[in-house]
């Protein structure tokens, strides 16, 4: 297995098989585009195994995978299957107990892959490597003003995260990749998907992964689209539930996090620390640590807006709401983090959902 473990190793079998796998909760309004984008892969389709894993979806996601698997019959198969438990995590061990391929590639239902997709995953799996991936820009759906301001504060660095697979860059070894194509090899060693986890599945993967000794290699050569929330709830509903998910996965699966997973948790705190502050010592100087991070906080989003739009392409109006998008952004996710270290803590001490083995607990 040693050979397994290096960045590249060229004694590894080339790579002929893949299975695609599509993951969806009612996701009828987007799948039709990623079906017609499955289609037109150049990757020799009597190579690609689809697997469609519908998550109990009350819209008419399963009907759409039910009818491209009736009408598409030039692939190795197309299966539909059914993840009752409705979490990506779980969705993803029905696709890995069922896929036959040499390699397991997942594609999220709110994405847009080039025809090349599949073949240059291939092309660098079969370089040496054992899990790969590529660059994920975000895109609009719709075209709207505001849909470009919250487009900004989401290619931001300050308001998302500094990941590699968010921009371009050069070939590269990373601690996680998104849509990640894996060899067979690397979920025999590593195990299912721990369900135990509902948003930061992958992180958990991805740390053990590189735990066991693999090597994820980050290439631009491959991308894929990844399409933006249509509007500011869902974007911080989504927000609120990766906050949340940073504080439970603390007390299941730590060492998957990095540090700046727990920036928003930090501001909020501080922030509640001033709070504090200012209510007990009842003064101007007591309220002065709040004031100087609030005056802090504004100076850098002030900034990062400033420079934000005047890269942006395109301007409008709504981008002079962009350092509050941010306050918000921050503020949702720091509490959201703060809510799941309670709930993990409280769960902890009472031994609530211990975990047994990946891909199993006892309760949810």
């Amino acid at each position: 297995m040693a050979s397994m473990n290096k960045a590249t190793d060229k004694r590894l079998k080339p790579v002929k098989t893949v299975s695609l796998v599509v993951v969806a909760r009612n996701a009828q309004a987007v799948i039709g585009d990623l079906l017609d984008d499955i289609t037109a892969q150049d990757y020799p389709h009597e190579r690609i195994e689809v697997l469609l894993v519908d998550s109990a979806s009350t819209d008419e996601t399963k009907r759409r995978f039910e009818d491209f698997a009736r009408e598409r019959q030039d692939f190795i198969a197309v299966t539909v299957l059914d993840n009752t438990e409705r979490f990506l995590p779980h969705g993803c061990n029905v696709a890995l107990k069922a896929y036959r391929g040499d390699v397991f590639l997942r594609v999220d239902a709110h994405a847009r892959i080039p025809a090349d997709f599949i073949r240059k995953n291939v092309e660098v799996l079969n370089d040496g490597n054992c899990v790969c991936g590529g660059v994920r820009p975000v895109k609009l759906q719709e075209q709207t003003a505001w849909g470009q301001t919250l487009l900004l504060a989401e290619e931001s660095v300050f308001g998302s995260s500094p990941a590699m697979y968010r921009r371009t860059g050069q070939v590269r070894e990373v601690s996680s990749v998104f849509r990640g194509a894996y060899r067979r090899e690397v979920f025999d060693i590593v195990g299912l998907y721990n369900e135990q986890l509902k948003r930061t599945e992958d992180n958990d993967m991805s740390y053990r992964i590189r735990q066991q000794g693999f090597k994820i290699l980050m290439d631009p050569s491959i991308s894929s689209t990844h399409f933006l929330r249509g509007s500011f709830r869902k974007m911080l509903e989504q927000k609120a539930g990766n906050g949340y998910w940073i504080g439970r996965t603390l007390f299941i699966s730590p060492g998957c996090l990095g540090l700046f997973s727990f920036v928003p948790l930090v501001f909020v705190l501080a922030l509640l620390v001033g709070v504090v502050l200012g209510l007990l010592l009842g003064s101007f100087a007591g309220w002065l640590p709040l004031i100087g991070l609030v005056c802090l906080y504004a100076a850098v989003a002030l900034a990062v807006s400033v420079i934000s739009v005047a890269r942006a392409s395109q301007k409008n109006i709504t981008m002079a709401a962009l350092p509050f998008v941010f306050l918000i952004m921050h503020l949702v996710y720091g509490f959201a983090t703060l809510a799941g270290l309670c709930v993990g803590a409280v769960r902890a001490l009472f031994g609530i959902g211990r975990k047994q083995a990946h891909g199993s607990e006892t309760s949810v």
